[in-house]
C-alpha cells in the first residue's frame, strides 16, 4: 500500500504536468488555433512568426502527451490493482473448493449412537453391503477385511467422528456417483 505522502507526491506531480499543459496552451498567441491542422495565418500583427509559434505549438504538444502519460500510468496502476484483487478471489475460491473436496472425501458423521457399522451407514442414507463396506475398508486401510466385530467397530468410530473416507464410488441409495 502506497503511503500518504506517496499518494500525495503523485497528485502533485499531476497538478505541475496540467499547469504545464494549460501554462503551454495559454502561450499560444490568440489568433492561432491548434488541432489537426495549424493556421499560421496571423489576424493582428504581432512579434510571432511562424517558427516561433511552431515551437509553442511543439510545447503544447509536449505538455499534452506528459498529462496523458501521466493518466495513462494511472489507468495502468488501476488495471494491475483489480488484476491482482482477482487472482486473490480466484485463489481464494480456488482455496475453498480443495477444502470442500476434502470434506466431500469424507462421510459426514453419523447421528446413530449404537454399535452397528451398517445401522450407522444406513443412518446418513449410505450403501451398507458387504462389497461396499470392503471398498469403504480399503479406501481406510483395514488390510485383509474380514468384517469382524473389531473392524467394523473401528470403521464405525471414525463415522461417528466424521473421519471415514468415501471410497472413489459412492453408493447413496442406489445412486452412484463418482468421487474425483
Amino acid at each position: 500500500m502506497k503511503s500518504l505522502f506517496q499518494k500525495a507526491k503523485k497528485l502533485y506531480n499531476g497538478y505541475k504536468l496540467a499547469k504545464a499543459y494549460v501554462d503551454a496552451v495559454l502561450d499560444l498567441p490568440p489568433t492561432y488555433t491548434i488541432g489537426e491542422k495549424f493556421d499560421f495565418n496571423q489576424i493582428v500583427p504581432d512579434p510571432e512568426t511562424p517558427d516561433s509559434i511552431q515551437i509553442k505549438i511543439d510545447a503544447v504538444n509536449k505538455a499534452e502527451k506528459a498529462w496523458s502519460d501521466f493518466w495513462k500510468e494511472k489507468e495502468e496502476e488501476k488495471e494491475k490493482a483489480e488484476e491482482k484483487e482477482k487472482a486473490e478471489k480466484r485463489e481464494k475460491e480456488k482455496t475453498e473448493n480443495e477444502a470442500q473436496k476434502v470434506s466431500d472425501s469424507y462421510f459426514p458423521k453419523t447421528p446413530y449412537q449404537g454399535i452397528s457399522l451398517i445401522e450407522g451407514l444406513n443412518a446418513i442414507g449410505v450403501d451398507s453391503s458387504k462389497n461396499y463396506r470392503a471398498q469403504i475398508a480399503a479406501k481406510n486401510g483395514i488390510q485383509g477385511y474380514s468384517f469382524t466385530a473389531e473392524q467394523n467397530l473401528k470403521m464405525l468410530n471414525l463415522l461417528k467422528n466424521g473421519k471415514l473416507l468415501k471410497p472413489w464410488l459412492l453408493i447413496i441409495k442406489n445412486k452412484y456417483k463418482i468421487l474425483m
